[in-house]
């Protein structure tokens, strides 16, 4: 007998089924060999079944043709080890069946074969990786926001399962659980973030660079292409928000450059995102298309590394610059002629 899951949002959409096995009791646990990591919207598709009658746990029967499951790594038997990190293993059927059902539209599921005799997944285990996951790379002490605990559960699996595809917004690299002020209130925001984060990261990279070779060259550039020497005129010091200068030293041309170059690359990354939209694949923040010496890497591993070296060496740019404005604000000297230089 088969019947539409009572009580789910997704009742006309056949977000999934239960059956109801008639099995003898088998109050073990079932047994897990290898896992897999998932991430589906609703409604699944999912068609599931008790493992025996009186068994914790669930497992999947069938997946329905054309379904969100279809084609994503799960197959017919397989056993859920969890969903949204929360450990399915020693909970009734169901139980199971409420924990998907109160799932919101975005499904992190784990699911393990079953391969009949063997060793049973340690319950134990299972739960400390559990509780690594939920807590905070960056504050240990703390427990991981939720929009990015299901974000770090992704990893560079999600990037594998897209063929290590540029376009895989299931794994943002870099995230160790840093969000004290809770600013990603969900999926989409923490997109936006990520976005704006890059951008950020980019612009502070080249300034890190730019702001002490200014200071070290400008003078000797300005003088040999007989230019106005804007570093002489605001102090020798960079113009900066806390420097001053940025209106009266810097030529307004320069800004009318600088609007229409930044309004290029939005646009850019606009139709990146609504290209995304219209072939449903994932949008990946920041993705820009941009690699003219094809150093993007062709496995997922790699890419997903280089991703990470971007986002952490942006951040450390930021940091940078913030301490390149703020020494000179307060010292005013050139941070090429302070001690650390």
């Amino acid at each position: 007998m088969s019947t539409t899951l009572p009580g789910s949002s997704h009742q006309t959409s056949s977000s999934f089924e239960v059956h109801k096995s008639t099995a003898a009791s088998k109050p073990a646990s079932a047994p897990v060999s290898s896992s897999r990591s998932v991430r589906l919207n609703k409604p699944l598709g999912l068609v599931l079944e008790e493992i025996d009658a009186g068994r914790p746990g669930a497992r999947v029967k069938e997946l329905k043709p054309g379904s969100n499951a279809a084609g994503r790594g799960i197959n017919a038997g397989d056993v859920l080890v969890s969903i949204n990190g929360e450990d399915c293993t020693a909970k009734s059927f169901t139980e199971v069946v409420d924990l998907m059902v109160r799932a919101t539209e975005t499904v992190d599921l784990v699911v393990g074969e079953c391969p009949g005799e063997a060793a049973p997944v340690d319950r134990r285990l299972v739960q400390a990786a559990h509780q690594r996951e939920r807590r905070s790379k960056a504050l240990p002490w703390a427990e991981c926001p939720q929009v990015l605990a299901m974000d770090a559960r992704a990893g560079v699996a999600a990037l594998t399962r897209t063929g290590g595809g540029r376009n895989s917004a299931a794994a943002l690299a870099g995230n160790a659980g840093f969000d004290p002020l809770g600013l990603a209130t969900d999926r989409r925001r923490l997109l936006q973030l990520r976005d704006a984060e890059l951008k950020h990261g980019r612009l502070a990279m080249v300034a890190a660079v730019g702001w002490p070779l200014a200071e070290a060259w400008d003078s000797k550039l300005a003088q040999l292409l007989g230019l106005p020497d804007i570093l002489a005129s605001n102090g020798g010091l960079n113009p900066s928000l806390l420097n001053g200068g940025l209106l009266d030293a810097v030529n307004p041309w320069y800004w009318v450059g600088v609007v229409l170059f930044t309004a290029w690359v939005e646009g850019v990354a606009a139709e990146k995102q609504r290209g995304a939209l219209v072939t449903g694949d994932p949008w990946l923040p920041g993705d820009l298309g941009f690699d003219p010496l094809g150093l993007y890497p062709k496995d997922a591993v790699g890419r997903f590394r280089m991703l990470g070296c971007e986002v952490k060496h942006g951040r450390l740019a930021m940091l940078a610059v913030t301490g390149f404005a703020f020494q000179e604000a307060l010292l005013r000297t050139p941070v090429i002629d302070q001690p650390i230089f």
